[in-house]
Parts: C-alpha cells; structure tokens; sequence
C-alpha cells in the first residue's frame, strides 16, 4: 500500500490524481494505483528494458500547450505535474501493430492470441512465420538468468530465425535449475518438468533431495505441515491412535523446510551429499589465522562460487536455503566461526517459491538468541545475494567488513564434545548452553536477556527489588518458536508476576540469564534481591548452588494459596500424585486426580512408546473429568505443550498448566471446553490481578 506524502510526485493518469513514490516510472505508479498498463518485458524483479513497446504511453504538461509525446511508462520517470493517457489513439495504434507482429510470429500460442484479440485482432495482417514458435523474443528468460543465475541460457540467431537456447544446443553446464526461466516466461515456452526423481530443464535433471520422516522420531505435531510451502507434508493419524507425519516421495520438492521446522529431529534428506550438522561441528574454519572466517550455508541455486571464497571461509552447500535450521546456524558459531550468512534465492525467480519464508524466520530466533547470549545479532544473517555473478562475493566482503568492527570479535569458540543426534530442540538447547558456557569464559561477553524482556513486554528488575528468575523459559521460547501453540512461554512468566503481585510481592522484576549458566554479572545482581523466585525445575537448582536466596513460587501457594480466588464449581485437575502436586492442588481448591509419575524422559524426542503413554495419560485423565494437567516445572510444561499443540492429531482434549496458571483460573469453568482455558490464559488483563 502507497502511503501518501506532500513531497511525493503526483501526476495524473487516465483523468486520476495518482501520487509516486520518489524515482518510481510511470508503469509502477500506474500498478500501484490498479491502472492496468499492458507489458511483455516487464518483470519487478529486473531491470526495465523497455522492448517489447507494448507499455507505451502519452504524457503531457499543462505548459506544454496541447504538445505531447509516446514514452516507454517501463523506462520513463513518473515525474510531478505529468499528464498521462494510456489510452490514446497513437498509443493503442502502436501496441495493435505490436499485438499483430506478434499473432504472425507465434500464430499458435494462446497467450498471444488473447493478446491480439484485446485489439480486436483474430488472424495477422503479416505473412504468418514459416515456422511457428511459442518464443516471443520477450527477453525475460535470458535476461533473468544473467542476473540472478548463470547467464546458461542466451539468444541465438538472427532476424526471423532469432531464438533463445543453450551454447551449441547442448546441456548448458552452467545452469543450476532454479528454473526462473520457466517463471518468467508469460507464454510457457519454456518449462521444466518435475518428476519424482527430480527436475528436468534444458535437457538436464536436477536431483530431488527426497525429506523422508523417521517414524520412530516423529511427534505427530504437525509443525511440517506448518513449514512446508507445497502442502505436501502431512500428519496421518493409524490405526490404534497414533500419528505420525508422512511426505509422499513423488511429491516432495525437495526444498527441506520440514527438515529445519521438526522439532524432534525425525526428518532427514535423503540420497544428496550434503553435510549433515556432526561435519559441521568438526569442521576447523580453513585459515583462522588469515583473517575472520564466516560460515556461508547456499543452496545451488544461489550462484555462490566454492572456488571464488578465500579459503577461510567454508561453504555449506544445501539443497534449498528452506532446509536451514536453528542447529546449523548456532553449530556453525560454536565450531569456531566468526559469522554466519544464508544465501537465499530472488523468490520470485526460483521454481521452489516459498521455502524461504520459514529460514527467515529461523534466523531471526537465531539472531534474538544471540542477542540474549551477549553475541551481536549481526553475526548471523539471511541475504539474497545482489544481481551480477559476483553478487553473493561482494554482500560476504560487505559481511565480514562488518565483523571486524563488533566486539569480542574473533571468537574462537569451540563446538560441544557431544550432541544429541538429529536437529531438534533437544539438539538446539544443546548448542546454546554450549555457546552460553563459552561466552560465559570470556570477559569481552556479557549476556543481554533485557533483550527477550523487551520484545514480550515483561517488567525488569529494580535495584533492591524483588526478582523472578525466568531460567532456561525464554531460550525455550526461542528454540521453539509457535511449536507450543497456543501457550505463550512469556505469558507464563506474566501470570507468575501477576500471581505475586495478588498475594503482595510487588514490584517484581523479570531476571534472564544464561542458557543453564549465571555469570558472576548475574549473581551478583541476584545477590541484591531481598528473594529470588523460581518456578522450580533445574533453575532452582542452578540457583541454589550460588548461595542465593531462593524462593519458589509453588511453595508461596502451597503457604498461601487459601488467600486466592476458590473454584467456583467442583472441579479436578490431574497430576502425578507427588505431595507437592498435592499439597498445591489442595491449598487452590481443586481435586486432584492421581496418574501416577510423569512417563516422559527429560527430552523432547520421543520415542513411540513414550508418546503412546503420553496419549494413554491424557486419555486417562479427561475420562476421569480432569481437562487440565498440571505439571511441575517450565521444561515439562514445554514438552506437554508440544504433545498437545494446535494442529497436532489429539485424542483428548486435556490442557498442561502449571500451579500458578492453574491459580489463575477460579474464575473459569475448567470442565466446559479446552478451549475457554487456553482463551483465559492468553486473554489480558490477567484474572490474578488484583480487582479490588
């Protein structure tokens, strides 16, 4: 949408005021405002080359005293005061004769004869072509593969005999399938052909890097079919109960976005020689010495040049920049380079249109987690290179020339021993508590989680003030992303801030430290805390080993909990029977429901068994009246919430809450649906706000 500004050009086209943004042609000013003006060599993401004369106009001035003159509107600057008519007699007479050439040139092509029929044309004036073509002689296809590809493909020939091939009629070796040719090309002419095996174009064949699903991996939480820009993935549900994703080899693109969206590492390409993240993590950056080493993730199709990059720099070479995961990005940092950049494709020129929009996502969480770390954000970047075959080499010296002016700059670091296998979010946590304990021996490095604190809204601490330790909860929410639809990790941290508040701990600050770790920076601002509260877990433990004193949040409702709001109905809430999930239940006024202890591992890559108790266990509780289960702690809450997320295939409709979320629920009738609690706990204000 064009937003109006008085310094911006205005003219008028066809009888409307129409305002242009500065620089813009009067084609583009035209579009903008719905005007159609027709074209044949025009594409958005190329350069204006004005030659197929179709998008002629004529432009006046008020002070030229009723002169005007036929401009190309592709090449022709949409400047203050100009009149324009698109459809003046002179001009429709040029595009008719252009419509007409082209009808005898391409007699048989439907695009053309819908074309010449617009002027009223059925059969050409022009003595029809000896041999009748689809090609148009639009330019687009040569033109786009010199700019965004490998200039594989060129015009041949002259006059009628003029046509668009390959050198000697031959493969052209230099091609690399994006097929932006086939794209681009308004008349099919050009096409590739996909097949199961692979994608054939210019008589070469591309092989499809298949995504195959691990079933004994799989979730069945449906983030593929979330991620996957084709629609092919898709979670099935078998017999007996359980689902699992599947991705038909015939249909599968081949772009991998499945790959870096699964979080229990169950999906895999299959049959390519790429690296797999282990070769990423043992790879020493070529010539450290030599200057910084940045660590360049492509796909072929991204014209990136293995022999134009100095050698301390390493390519990772991918089937789409779509399969790019949160591990790569942080793998990459961790074994010791100094930067990170992703090569994606023009979108708009690349046969797998879409599998890009899910690595920018990914990138941003790995830029945010940076950030929190300590490390600049900058470090870590997705580009699409800039036109010319030397494009994706100048934005990487544009990269680097930015490396060297950040802090801690090299850094040096040095990947984990061991790491769980696949990608998935067991494997991510991993490798941020392997970066937070490298950044934490440095001193140059200092963790920076007001940064997630800022971006959800949440209060910090004051100096003397109360303080509530978020732990690992945020790193959570990054390497997850929306995997724990609808619950919002932040608003966790919300509720417990609003649940002390209710019972009169004010002014309570949000502290983020570290994945797993606490600098001496941290402890030393928890030190000044008169309590520093947790919501259990491997944070309350990590805390307790600094000395620090420590409070937990289910311990305040377990003392306290009569002060707050009761059930209004009877209501049961299931648990695993522990005293503590007892005592808690007990002092809120619900009636607990005993399943006996949690049967999941500490780890969110489960196997069929485990996620056949979890089914079991969820069943188990909604048959005895319970739509809530509470869980202990951040971690499980997390892993519970993936097994019960939106677009998963589910059995039961139970909810997984903690304590204090549960606290803030007396106001709502738990047993009506799962749907008015998960609405209760992202709804703001928050019901443990004091009303009074």
């Amino acid at each position: 949408m064009l937003v109006w500004s008085r310094k911006m050009p205005m003219l008028t086209i066809d009888g409307r005021t129409v305002p242009a943004r500065e620089g813009a042609t009067i084609l583009e000013a035209a579009q903008a405002a719905g005007i159609a003006i027709p074209t044949l060599c025009h594409h958005p993401a190329l350069e204006a080359w004005g030659g197929c004369r179709l998008c002629l106009v004529d432009v006046t001035r008020a002070d030229w005293d009723g002169w005007s003159k036929v401009v190309v509107s592709c090449l022709a600057t949409a400047d203050d005061g100009l009149i324009v008519d698109t459809q003046s007699e002179r001009v429709l007479a040029t595009r008719r004769v252009a419509a007409d050439l082209l009808l005898a040139r391409c007699p048989d092509t439907a695009f053309v004869q819908q074309l010449a029929a617009t002027f009223g044309i059925t059969e050409s004036s022009y003595q029809r072509a000896d041999e009748p073509t689809d090609c148009i002689l639009c330019g687009l296809c040569t033109r786009v593969c010199e700019t965004f590809a490998t200039s594989a493909i060129s015009t041949q020939y002259r006059g009628t005999g003029k046509s668009v091939g390959t050198f000697a009629g031959q493969p052209p070796e230099d091609c690399v399938g994006c097929g932006a040719c086939a794209l681009v090309c308004p008349t099919g002419h050009i096409s590739g052909e996909r097949r199961p095996e692979g994608y054939t174009i210019w008589d070469r064949e591309f092989h499809t890097a298949v995504c195959k699903v691990t079933a004994s991996r799989c979730l069945g939480c449906g983030s593929c079919e979330e991620a996957c820009p084709f629609s092919v993935a898709r979670v099935v549900l078998r017999a007996g109960g359980s689902q699992v994703a599947t991705i038909p080899s015939e249909h599968c693109r081949g772009c991998g976005a499945c790959v870096g969206a699964c979080p229990s590492g169950a999906i895999d390409q299959h049959n390519n020689s790429h690296r797999a993240l282990a070769e990423v993590l043992v790879a020493e950056p070529r010539g450290r010495q030599a200057g910084l080493s940045v660590a360049v993730i492509a796909c072929g199709r991204a014209k990136v040049d293995p022999h134009a990059l100095p050698t301390r720099h390493a390519l990772l070479d991918v089937p789409c920049s779509g399969r790019v995961s949160l591990p790569l990005l942080l793998a990459s940092l961790a074994s010791g380079h100094d930067g990170v950049v992703v090569f994606g494709r023009h979108e708009q020129t690349c046969r797998l249109q879409g599998a890009e929009e899910p690595v920018r996502g990914v990138t941003n969480r790995a830029r945010l987690a940076l950030s929190m770390l300590g490390l600049c954000r900058d470090r870590v970047t997705f580009l699409s290179p800039p036109a010319g075959l030397d494009g994706p080499q100048r934005a990487l010296d544009q990269m680097v020339a930015g490396l060297a002016s950040l802090p801690a700059t090299p850094l040096g670091f040095r990947g984990p021993a061991e790491l769980p296998s696949g990608e998935g979010m067991d494997v991510t946590l991993a490798l941020l508590r392997n970066l937070s304990e490298q950044c934490l021996e440095r001193q140059d490095i200092q963790s920076n989680g007001e940064v997630w604190l800022e971006a959800h809204g949440l209060p910090m601490p004051t100096p003397g003030g109360p303080v509530l330790f978020a732990g690992e909860l945020p790193y959570l929410e990054v390497a997850g992303g929306g995997l724990f639809r609808p619950l919002q990790l932040a608003e966790v941290l919300r509720k417990a801030v609003a649940l002390l508040a209710r019972l009169g701990v004010v002014g309570v600050g949000v502290a983020v430290g570290g994945c797993g770790t606490l600098s001496p920076r941290d402890v030393k601002a928890l030190a000044d805390a008169p309590v520093v509260w947790t919501l259990g877990g491997p944070d309350q433990q990590l805390l307790t080993t600094m000395r620090l004193r420590v409070a937990t949040i289910d311990g305040l409702i377990t003392d306290r909990g009569a002060e707050l709001d009761r059930p209004r109905v009877p209501t049961k809430v299931a648990c695993d029977g522990s005293a503590q999930a007892l005592a808690l239940l007990a002092a809120l006024g619900y009636e607990a429901v005993d399943l006996g202890a949690d049967p999941l591992p500490d780890s969110f890559s489960l196997s069929p068994e485990h996620r056949n108790l979890a089914t079991a266990r969820l069943q188990a509780a909604q048959q005895a009246g319970a739509q809530v289960l509470m869980v202990p702690e951040p971690r499980a809450l997390a892993r519970w919430a993936l097994l019960t997320r939106d677009g998963a295939w589910r059995l039961s409709s139970v909810v997984p809450l903690m304590a204090h979320q549960l606290a803030g629920l007396a106001g709502v009738d738990l047993a009506s649906s799962a749907v008015a609690i998960r609405r209760a706990l992202t709804s703001p204000p928050s019901l443990l706000e004091d009303r009074s």
